[in-house]
């Protein structure tokens, strides 16, 4: 019976092994968004031999994220920084998280805990959290959880002067990687108070111990601590209470709301209906008889209601600094990573707990969240297929930077994947980053791609359309390498000037082009012939354009025929 139950409880490591591969189909070494902050300064401070300890604990956004910051730093110094292995490392964090979580559902004396060990993994391991997944710098969002998992994992092993040791130096990790974290200071401190045994003495000394590392940490972040200039201030959270209520809502249900063809809606649904029922189910625990320290010591016996409470204030300390940025804000892909853990608590919590009279509410919450995740998933998929699709174009653009420093893929658009690089100093900086060895890149060879460029007797390597309008130009074709026939690596935008090929931009093979296949009759690359890519820039309507085919390994280029 025992290998039974073991071999159903491999069953929940399905969701792992399915993110396992997404990630390796999606992720690329290439910065995002806030990476060009961090770890791109450091690394910059690093190559002109002024780093300092204030580098690393210098503030970015609302964190100090001084862990992360020494990852970085020190894969850069070994190795050389590859996005990839900090992205690896978080999701190596997010199993070992999940393997702590499977040893306390196993203490239920039913069989049940293989079905919630299932939801959690599913959770856990969401399509739909597919930035956090495929951008190194969210890690931050995995560490505080993992943390607090940790540490109710160890707690019945250490003696009580380990725990506090443990306890401090877990919350200072937690503080000093994502802002949130500090909320480990009092979410971990229930978990002390049991372990005196009702010495009052040692009470007082571990709660004075507690309380005085708080404080002189919280004096030293906020040391010098300045609001983002781009955030609005936490006042008008304050101020306009329903705004940040509805904001919180569906910040709840933002791990599921983008699945829906409305958003908006589904997630408040989904936020409201799901605060409801944890309200229910908590007000209807029977406690009433007990000691507060018994109290205390049986919800927090196990993580789930601390993991519960992270999120939930998580969301109230979001909604009232954000909410100024409107309430659609709740849904940005970031979010998605932290508030799971409300409904991963909630689901140890209704495995935890035994009350006949919740046995309805407890049997809809898990089987509607169940079913809730499922349909979310295939929308997660094309989500972390679209953010493969940033990444893997960010790469390109950046193996090209030598010979297209200008680039206008760097720029801010809602279709390109490198904002903020345009003008950013770590972008300016990034050659010479390469060539130091601090990030582990290899560029395609200028002089060669030049050369290449020039000559124009290579045969033809597809068609390409120009749709040019006032602002934009689309580029839609199909490109292929002749002598191998096969697609091409990718397709390279040049202009025309004075006789000379002056390159603008590097385009991927992004839209299937089951056509070209026939017309070939070569179904071996699964009709991956075609791109399609609108460049936002009033100045190409002005240019001769010409586009050519290229073979990345050899750097060989064949023109494409305009097809006006």
């Amino acid at each position: 019976m025992k290998i039974k139950v073991q071999w159903f409880e491999s069953l929940s490591f399905i969701p792992v092994i399915l993110m396992s591969l997404l990630i390796y189909a999606n992720s690329y070494n290439v910065f995002l968004a806030d990476e060009w902050d961090t770890p791109g300064v450091l690394l910059v401070k690093e190559l002109e031999e002024n780093v300092s300890f204030n580098d690393f604990v210098a503030q970015h956004n609302e964190s100090r994220k001084v862990f992360p910051k020494l990852i970085y730093y020190g894969l850069a110094k070994s190795i050389g920084l590859n996005i990839k292995h900090v992205i690896f490392f978080r999701f190596i964090l997010a199993v070992f998280c999940f393997i702590i979580l499977l040893s306390f559902l196993q203490k239920q004396e039913s069989n049940a805990h293989v079905f919630h060990a299932t939801i959690i993994s599913l959770l856990l391991f969401s399509s739909t959290q597919a930035l956090s997944f495929l951008t190194s710098i969210q890690i931050i969002t995995i560490i505080p959880p993992f943390l607090i998992a940790l540490f109710y994992f160890l707690n019945p092993r250490l003696n009580l002067f380990s725990l506090v040791f443990l306890y401090v130096i877990f919350c200072l990790i937690s503080t000093f990687s994502f802002a949130n974290g500090m909320l480990l200071w009092v979410l971990l401190l229930p978990v002390l108070i049991p372990a005196t045994k009702g010495d009052k003495l040692m009470s007082k000394i571990v709660l004075l111990v507690a309380f005085a590392s708080f404080a002189i940490t919280l004096i030293a972040y906020f040391s010098d601590y300045t609001r983002p200039a781009i955030h609005p201030s936490i006042l008008e959270g304050l101020t306009h209470p329903l705004k940040s209520f509805r904001y919180f809502i569906l910040w709840l249900g933002s791990p599921f709301a983008n699945s829906f063809s409305d958003p908006a809606l589904i997630g408040s649904v989904i936020g409201c209906t799901s605060l409801f029922l944890f309200l229910i189910i908590l007000f209807n625990l029977n406690y009433r008889r007990k000691k507060l320290i018994f109290i205390v010591s049986d919800l927090f016996k196990d993580p789930w209601l601390a993991l519960v409470l992270y999120a939930i204030i998580s969301g109230v300390i979001a909604s009232l600094g954000r909410s100024g940025l409107g309430v659609a804000q709740a849904l940005s892909p970031q979010y998605p990573s932290m508030a799971i853990w409300f409904y991963i608590g909630c689901i140890g919590l209704l495995s935890s707990f035994h009350n006949p009279r919740l046995r309805f509410i407890n049997h809809f919450s898990i089987y509607s969240l169940f079913t809730v995740i499922i349909l979310s998933y295939p929308v997660g998929f094309e989500k972390m297929k679209m953010w493969g699709q940033r990444c893997k174009e960010g790469v390109l653009t950046m193996k090209l930077l030598p010979l297209i420093p200008n680039n206008p893929l760097f720029k801010w658009n809602h279709n390109y994947g490198l904002y903020p690089a345009d003008n950013h100093p770590v972008k300016n900086k990034f050659i010479e980053l390469t060539n130091a060895g601090l990030i582990d890149l290899t560029f395609l060879d200028r002089k060669i791609l030049s050369r290449n460029l020039e000559n124009q007797n290579t045969p033809i390597g597809g068609f390409v359309t120009l749709k040019q309008g006032t602002s934009s130009t689309e580029f839609r074709g199909w490109a292929m390498i002749p002598e191998k026939q096969k697609p091409a690596d990718f397709v390279i935008v040049c202009m025309e000037d004075e006789g000379k090929l002056v390159p603008l931009t590097g385009l991927l093979h992004n839209e299937e082009r089951k056509d070209v296949s026939i017309e070939l009759q070569n179904f071996a690359h699964n009709d991956n012939w075609g791109f399609r890519k609108i460049i936002y820039d009033s100045k190409l309507k002005k240019m001769q354009l010409k586009v050519f085919a290229v073979d990345e390994e050899t750097l060989n280029v064949y023109p494409l025929l305009n097809n006006y």
